[in-house]
């Protein structure tokens, strides 16, 4: 009976421990320049374990859609070579880069800023500034008038 309270203890330990690491991994995930958020999603159901940073109908958003896109991804990965499974997936929009990485137990999913400048061997990672935004927009449009 000793035997088995101790092994109940240790392995409450053991959890407790393996809590602390992973609550200390996301905030310092959460805490890198340019991330938006991050959620944790059930691989199953796709349902939200826990996410930061994000409003509610935008958690919503991303987790249905990114589950959706994790299941067909994983589907076309085994179909090319069924030994194989989906270890981890980028995608960028116009606005941001997501950054998944599907587990057994869990779908962990950060949200960035994709914007990224080089300066002195060093990645900053930022928004664009209405200024850039109006001068690619006057670029494009010169070249456009260029090509006519």
């Amino acid at each position: 009976m000793a035997n088995s309270t101790m092994d109940a203890y240790t392995r409450r330990m053991k959890a407790a421990e393996l809590q602390s690491t992973i609550d200390a991994t996301l905030k310092r995930i959460s805490s890198h320049k340019g991330v938006v958020g991050y959620l944790v999603l059930n691989p199953r159901d796709g349902s939200i374990m826990k996410y930061v940073g994000m409003t509610d109908c935008d958690v919503g958003k991303y987790a249905k859609s990114v589950h959706a896109f994790v299941n067909l991804t994983r589907s076309v990965v085994r179909t090319l070579d069924a030994s194989n499974d989906l270890m981890f997936l980028r995608l960028r929009s116009k606005k941001h880069e997501i950054i998944v990485a599907p587990e057994k137990d869990f779908v962990f999913v950060v949200v960035q800023d994709y914007h990224i400048v080089n300066k002195d061997d060093m990645v900053i990672i930022r928004p664009k500034q209405k200024e850039e935004e109006e001068e690619e927009a006057e670029n494009e449009a010169g070249e456009t008038q260029g090509e006519s």
